[in-house]
């Protein structure tokens, strides 16, 4: 009976334990005036397909993170969402970030799966320069689509291509995410000094990759966004009312602050109907 009183008030002092560690870490972050804050709405906020349930009322919004790509063969440019590879992770920036980019292997390229991710500081900014050329690209594509399309007879391929580019931009405009990785680096004073305003840049714990083409040139590789180090963004349960409307037409803006540890929460927030 000792034996087993002694086991169960070990487990519990474990528990206490760890929610202790838990909620000191959840303090330390919130201490202070906080690393940054932006606002941020329901393109770069997404609510989950399943807000409420009777049992657990608990809501988290996704980061929604993009990063603006190359361009394509036919010099069209895409920005992807939730990670890829921006042409400013490039092999200098890679090798900056501890990664060794020397060639090895067959065709003197070294395969994605011999390097694995690691854990860096990452740049997001909200709408700034990174979104307007992701603006200004969708609008050009537009153009040169409407330019190209001009001689060709009126036709459903005609009418579906157009509508497909003035889509993009209708998306682009009012719906797509504004929030981008645009730099990453191992050193937080460094990155802060390089971009000082906390009401436009965000600096995240993050993870990079390596990318390589399947060329024989070396000067291709370079490095991919692999992902953001935040699973969700907890709404404070006296918030969560404003968001539990079942039609899904939330239109919101919402205070997000960055603390210590770089971990991001929710201090305001309002919606209005679309």
């Amino acid at each position: 009976m000792k034996t087993q009183n002694s086991l169960k008030i070990g487990a519990l002092l474990v528990i206490l334990l760890t929610n202790a560690v838990a909620l000191g870490g959840v303090f330390w972050n919130r201490s202070g005036e906080g690393e940054s804050r932006l606002i941020l709405s329901q393109r770069e906020l997404r609510l989950p397909y399943a807000r409420f349930d009777r049992e657990n009322s608990g809501l988290a919004l996704a980061l929604n993170w993009r990063v603006a790509a190359p361009p394509d063969k036919n010099n069209v440019y895409w920005e992807y969402s939730s990670g890829g590879t921006p042409e400013w992770l490039n092999k200098a920036k890679m090798e900056s970030l501890g990664f060794d980019m020397s060639p090895t292997g067959k065709g003197n390229i070294r395969w994605n799966d011999r390097m694995l991710s690691r854990d860096v500081l990452l740049v997001l900014e909200q709408d700034g320069e990174a979104y307007r050329l992701a603006l200004a690209r969708a609008r050009q594509h537009l153009d040169a689509e409407q330019t190209k399309l001009e001689t060709m007879p009126e036709s459903n391929e005609k009418k579906n291509r157009l509508k497909n580019v003035a889509d993009r931009l209708a998306r682009e405009e009012k719906e797509s995410s504004r929030l981008f990785v645009i730099d990453a680096g191992l050193d937080l004073t460094l990155l802060r000094g390089k971009y000082p305003d906390r009401t436009r840049y965000a600096i995240v714990h993050g993870q990079v990759r390596p990318a390589w083409n399947s060329g024989q040139n070396d000067s291709i590789a370079g490095g991919y966004v692999s992902g953001v180090s935040i699973a969700g963004i907890n709404v404070p349960h006296a918030l969560r009312p404003l968001l539990a409307s079942q039609s899904g037409q939330e239109k919101f803006t919402a205070g997000v602050s960055f603390g210590q540890r770089l971990e991001p929460w929710i201090t305001q927030l309002e919606v209005t109907t679309r």
